[in-house]
């Protein structure tokens, strides 16, 4: 069952609300109708890592141990890559959970309410940022334990309830196509070699949301690839090759993930996903800073999201 394709800022409130619902009807209230057993399971890159890369071997770039991070919500580092909350964060408390530890933590130890697989630069390709991020295929290795945890813990009826009724944010791709670029500026500049490499991503999220739904998931939530061309790490190459490839990957990724999605849906019985297009929000706010209330756009070049 396919949802409306939603902006960020409604983003929040409707996959909470339309994936616990038999139709795509919007909320006119804050107060969202949720189930009393339900969880948020997180599997992703940075935009919605929280703290999972402290817990590695690893370097700084894949860090967020230090300011600028957290100045303006926490008012100190809290291991996101952002200056305040990530998304999960603002989904857990719309949700009223609380914040969504990592899985890494050795504190976390309790899941009924979810846990977050996700770590900053991994990618649904094993070799993306390979050794210094975990990577979709581990995620899910993680994802399986717990749901070994939870069945032991709650029983199989139980777990399988809290399962179907929870939520599953996935958000790949980014780290996937900007990696490549390290090695050749070349690897995509046919449009053929673009869609058999998009293809391969999409593939490994899809294997892994079959595996998801084997497990009992149902509810699965997406964000489109952010405008890569425009990102701080782009902006310093300085390249009108890079720029254009960068951005046209980017488009056909946020075009196939969606196709693949629908092609679920049908094979899939009672499979629901809602996709938000954070890719036209973040690249009209970046080319429109003054408009939506920022200086200037250079605030990407922080290399720090700000919280909305």
């Amino acid at each position: 069952m396919k949802l409306p394709n939603l902006g960020f800022c409604f983003f929040f409130f409707f996959i909470l609300f339309a994936l616990h619902t038999a139709s795509p009807t919007f909320p006119e209230a804050t107060t969202i109708p949720l189930p009393n057993c339900f969880a948020f399971f997180l599997f992703g890159d940075s935009y919605v890592d929280a703290g999972n890369n402290n817990y590695i071997n690893t370097t700084a770039d894949f860090q967020a141990n230090f300011p600028p991070y957290g100045e303006t919500f926490f008012h100190l580092p809290t291991r996101r890559f952002t200056d305040g909350r990530t998304i999960p964060d603002f989904l857990a408390e719309y949700a009223g959970l609380p914040l969504i530890p990592p899985y890494l933590d050795p504190h976390t130890n309790f899941y009924d309410n979810g846990v977050n697989f996700a770590s900053s630069g991994s990618g649904a390709l094993a070799e993306s940022h390979e050794g210094s991020a975990i990577g979709l295929q581990t995620q899910m290795k993680f994802f399986k334990k717990v749901m070994k945890s939870l069945r032991k813990k709650l029983g199989n009826a139980s777990a399988q309830t809290l399962i179907s009724n929870s939520i599953f944010l996935f958000n790949f791709g980014g780290n996937d196509y900007l990696n490549p670029f390290d090695i050749s500026y070349d690897i995509f500049n046919t449009s053929s070699a673009q869609e058999r490499f998009v293809n391969m991503v999409v593939g490994n999220i899809t294997i892994a949301l079959k595996e998801v739904y084997k497990y009992g998931g149902r509810k699965f939530g997406f964000m489109t690839v952010p405008p890569l061309g425009h990102m701080p790490s782009s902006r310093i190459k300085r390249s009108v090759q890079f720029f254009e490839e960068a951005s046209s990957i980017t488009r056909l990724h946020n075009q196939l993930l969606p196709d693949a999605l629908q092609k679920l849906g049908i094979q899939l019985e009672g499979f629901k996903y809602a996709f938000a297009d954070t890719h036209t929000l973040l690249l009209q706010r970046i080319l429109n800073p003054i408009k939506y209330g920022s200086r200037d756009s250079m605030l990407w070049e922080w290399g720090v999201q700000r919280d909305l």
